[in-house]
């Protein structure tokens, strides 16, 4: 294995233990199409916390994204309630609506920008 190789591994790792995770975006970061036998929605971000707490079973998870949130609206209603939550992990992943409900032109017209600072 490369020194490269070894570098990029190291600084990847797990860095746990969490205490908070904390998922906003849209259907997708929601869990839509990903139903359970109870009737909740699974999803990327559900299995991913379930992950998580192997590493740290004290983990907190809340999924505060919305389906047919466009980026904007994520953005404006979810991040600021994610962060007040203080949380270890905050996952951002939303445009799968903007980008079927919106010209590509206008997309590629209207800079967008997103900084979230350490929610620690």
């Amino acid at each position: 294995m490369s020194v490269a190789a070894d570098q990029v591994r190291e600084r990847w790792r797990p860095r746990g233990p969490w205490s908070g995770y904390v998922a906003v975006g849209g259907s997708l970061s929601e869990g839509l199409g990903d139903p359970l036998p109870d009737g909740s929605l699974g999803g990327w971000a559900a299995l991913l916390a379930e992950h998580l707490q192997r590493i740290s079973p004290q983990l907190q998870f809340k999924n505060l994204a919305v389906r047919g949130y466009r980026t904007r609206e994520a953005i404006r209603y979810e991040l600021d309630a994610a962060l007040a939550l203080k949380p270890d992990l905050v996952t951002v992943f939303i445009g799968g609506t903007t980008c079927c409900s919106t010209r590509a032109s206008t997309i590629a017209g209207s800079p967008m920008s997103l900084s979230v600072s350490s929610a620690r």
